[in-house]
């Protein structure tokens, strides 16, 4: 049996390339990068006319796949792998696929038979198991239930397969149950209004819900007599699709317990005519939503910030894992392509201050206190919040997490972030103090043997007692080896205080222990002004500047000739 085909068009190009498992938009992401090469993502979501994270998130899946590579750059730039080369990728997946389904069949079917035999109540009806494959003879299963059915009918899928269903005549068979006064229950993912418009035709002959929870299963139960259910929907709108299939039960215990879930998802989703009206608004349905999983946080975040048009502000305990995703360098840059401002508010460290990627793309300020609470506001419209109950110090705890698309809430928390962010202080400082703290830990282990080679004893910190009777402390002191009195002595100043009374205090102790040497170090020269370095001066104090330890010691050796 030979097998002609007819490919006259890109649309019929992009209806095969369905059929092998790609989605719409994956098979136009293909056509292009074959055709016009290596592209950005923007390039890419110009050229099909749709958003940025719906080419990014379909990328992701395709470089998964192995469809295409990535090739790093500023922007990134995507290429397909030879054309003989993907299908052959495809054909194999679609293999893999349905060998993986032969594997499970008598599994399942031995599953399903011990556990109603287990539950069956005493009777002479006996269940039926059928597991049928292609989309063509699903949509017969789904036609001939409806048709058969008497009292009620719930379907859960996903939007492009009623789409689909629309093509193989959906509405007439619910008009039938209609007219038979059977109560059908659709309930789906509304997110667009093409959707809930294309959607809005089957609301004269069934009541139609958006769910919150992202569908991609197919359940479908009758009259708690019979039911289908696919674990995943192929999401191509070809009736073609041979990637498509379902098991078929007629256990009313199996039914009933599939009704179940059902119906725990119908009593938290909306009716369609108000989300229409929020779509024709351009507004979302405000909602709350709370869980406790670290990881659909992090995932979450990721989500809401590949969203952000103008804004993205974080309160974040760490920039380090698990505290901060992983991929959050790679989204921003894609973030601020588009022209959105990234803000982050955090508490800084050693490790974190070498993360030079993050400073590059955000900007970032240190908190000196302690805030038990993660937050990330998109465009002061949407919010993520975080509160752990982990004890201080202890890095894992009962997480708890909140999101909420609600704006007056999403207003109130950008204008607690932009308080804490008029108090923090700004990175390249901290920074700085953090470098120059560690250039001083590192400090007496370099200038020891330094200073004993010319004669010198170093004392880090240390205290002397002066003239005065009183005793005076200092961040280091020198002393001549062959004449004690001989003294030099050091004081630190990080870079937050008064510069003037460091530079009194500096001196009034050395005169009180009749140092023949005084110096001042700081981090960086430039943070003075040129009279406060006048005043040092004045006062005899030597300024030595750096941030690490050896640049230091090759200053104060010099001051020691």
């Amino acid at each position: 049996m030979s097998l002609k085909l007819s490919i006259e068009s890109v649309e019929d190009l992009v209806n095969i390339l369905q059929d092998y498992g790609l989605t719409r938009t994956q098979a136009e992401i293909l056509i292009h990068l074959t055709r016009l090469g290596p592209s950005s993502i923007g390039a890419i979501a110009k050229s099909l006319k749709t958003n940025r994270m719906n080419v990014y998130r379909n990328l992701k899946r395709m470089e998964g796949l192995g469809l295409i590579e990535a090739a790093p750059g500023r922007p990134i730039k995507y290429t397909a792998v030879p054309v003989d080369r993907a299908f052959s990728l495809l054909i194999s997946s679609a293999k893999t696929k349905v060998s993986e389904l032969e594997a499970k069949y008598p599994l399942i079917v031995e599953a399903f038979s011990k556990i109603f035999q287990l539950h069956r109540p005493e009777q002479s009806f006996e269940a039926k198991f059928r597991i049928h494959s292609g989309r063509r003879s699903i949509y017969a299963v789904i036609t001939r239930m409806l048709e058969s059915s008497k009292r009620e009918v719930l379907f859960l899928t996903t939007p492009n397969d009623l789409i689909c269903l629309s093509f193989f005549g959906f509405e007439d068979v619910l008009k039938g149950c209609k007219s038979r006064r059977v109560k059908v229950k659709v309930l789906t993912n509304i997110t667009s209004e093409k959707v809930a418009n294309i959607l809005k035709g089957f609301t004269k002959y069934a009541i139609i819900k958006h769910s919150d929870f992202p569908i991609k299963t197919r359940l479908l139960i009758v009259d708690e007599r019979e039911a289908l259910t696919s674990l995943t929907v192929d999401e191509s709108i070809s009736l073609e699709s041979e990637l498509d299939s379902g098991f078929w039960a007629d256990s009313p215990q199996y039914a009933q317990s599939v009704r179940a879930f059902f119906n725990l998802v119908w009593r938290s989703s909306n009716d369609i005519s108000l989300v229409l009206q929020h779509l024709a608004a351009g507004k979302p349905l405000e909602k709350t939503v709370i869980f406790n999983d670290p990881e659909e946080y992090l995932e979450s975040f990721i989500d809401m910030m590949a969203k952000a048009e103008a804004e993205v502000l974080i309160i974040a305990e760490s920039l380090r894992d698990p505290f901060f995703p992983k991929d959050f360098t790679q989204i921003a840059r894609l973030v601020r392509s588009h022209g959105a401002e990234i803000k982050v508010l955090t508490s800084l460290d050693k490790e974190t201050c070498e993360a030079e990627e993050i400073f590059s793309i955000a900007n970032v300020r240190h908190l000196d206190f302690k805030i038990n609470f993660d937050l990330l506001v998109i465009d002061r419209k949407e919010n993520l919040l975080k509160f752990s109950s982990a004890p201080a110090g202890v890095k894992t705890g009962v997480t708890q997490c909140l999101w909420s698309n609600n704006a007056s809430f999403s207003m109130f928390l950008s204008e607690v972030f932009m308080d804490l962010w008029l108090r923090a202080v700004d990175s390249s400082i901290k920074r700085v103090e953090i470098s120059f703290q560690n250039a001083l830990d590192k400090l007496p282990t370099i200038l020891k043997p330094v200073a004993e080679e010319k004669g010198w004893i170093l004392e880090m910190p240390a205290e002397l007692k002066g003239t005065s009777g009183l005793t005076q402390t200092f961040g280091l002191v020198l002393k001549k080896l062959d004449d004690p009195w001989r003294i030099i002595v050091g004081e630190i100043f990080p870079g937050a205080g008064d510069v003037k009374l460091a530079s009194i205090a500096t001196y009034v102790k050395s005169v009180d222990v009749k140092a023949v040497r005084r110096i001042l170090l700081v981090p960086r020269k430039d943070w003075l002004s040129a009279e406060d370095i006048e005043l040092l001066a004045s006062y005899g104090i030597d300024l030595v500047n750096g941030l690490n330890a050896e640049e230091l010691s090759q200053k104060i050796s010099e001051i020691m000739e």
